[in-house]
């Protein structure tokens, strides 16, 4: 969106994913290309003013840092922001339907000379393995995972069907972001970059930012080839015999899955 001369924001980023798809390193990532922090809201809540509604998410130059008292919101609200990001995740898509993600965006965030929508997506298998192990480590023992794998699936699905263009709930214009092409691929992010109208200064992808307890799997960098292939890997905590229920689960809709996974990573089932 263009406005005129007077706007606040120089440019407006809404930030979609699912928890453990990387959105933290991928934010951190944009964070790094400027000179100044930027303001990035982490996990707002959806429909809601995202100054009061944000998670404590501490990423390398961004602020705020803290939870902030009334008047420092407000000073920070109203301040001019080369970049203000604002992070959902697990939002249920299809609930954006006939209703605006932010009714009073104008009183909220004030004019914003560009707003991007960023959609980041991730290949199932190590997604899935790595949000069971952020359940193994959160929940009570005997947490019942094989029914929370079933709605895992079906966030997953949605969010590939809006990948892959068969909705289009976050409206047109929706930059989508690989995971896998994201690690991998220099030049994949400078284009990246450049069409969102980010200045290139900082490519490399090194830092894991601790928001949401870093990796599920304990690390916080991927630094070397070593860190990469970890990352590719996720699905192998899924073989132990105490997963077979959840093994299960993902049979039921396998052919779902691993259509979507084939069509958008090029990645068959591991397993």
């Amino acid at each position: 969106m263009e406005v005129g001369a007077s706007y606040r924001n120089d440019l407006e980023i809404q930030f979609f994913g699912l928890r453990r798809s990387g959105n933290h390193g991928v934010i951190a990532w944009i964070a790094q290309q400027y000179a100044e922090p930027i303001v990035f809201l982490n996990d707002v809540d959806p429909f809601k003013d995202p100054f009061t509604t944000f998670a404590l998410g501490k990423i390398p130059n961004a602020v705020p840092e803290r939870r902030l008292a009334p008047e420092a919101t407000e000073e920070l609200r109203t301040a001019h922001k080369n970049l203000l990001l604002i992070s959902y995740e697990d939002l249920k898509l299809h609930e954006l339907e006939g209703n605006a993600l932010l009714p009073e965006r104008a009183q909220w965030l004030g004019e914003s000379r560009q707003v991007r929508r960023v959609l980041l997506l991730r290949g199932f298998y190590n997604w899935f393995a790595s949000r069971i192990r952020l359940i193994e480590k959160r929940s009570e023992p005997g947490t019942d995972l094989t029914k929370r794998a079933r709605s895992m699936v079906r966030m997953w699905i949605a969010y590939a069907r809006e990948f892959a263009g068969e909705t289009a709930y976050l409206g047109e214009g929706v930059e989508r972001v690989s995971f896998t092409q994201w690690v991998k691929d220099d030049a994949y992010n400078t284009a990246l970059l450049e069409r969102l109208g980010i200045p290139v200064t900082n490519l490399p992808r090194a830092i894991v930012p601790t928001t949401g307890g870093g990796s599920s799997f304990g690390n916080t960098a991927f630094s070397n080839e070593e860190d990469v292939k970890s990352l590719f890997e996720r699905w192998k905590h899924l073989l132990a015999p105490e997963y077979a229920g959840v093994r299960d689960v993902l049979k039921e809709r396998h052919a779902e899955i691993d259509a979507y996974n084939q069509k958008i990573f090029g990645v068959e089932i591991p397993f």
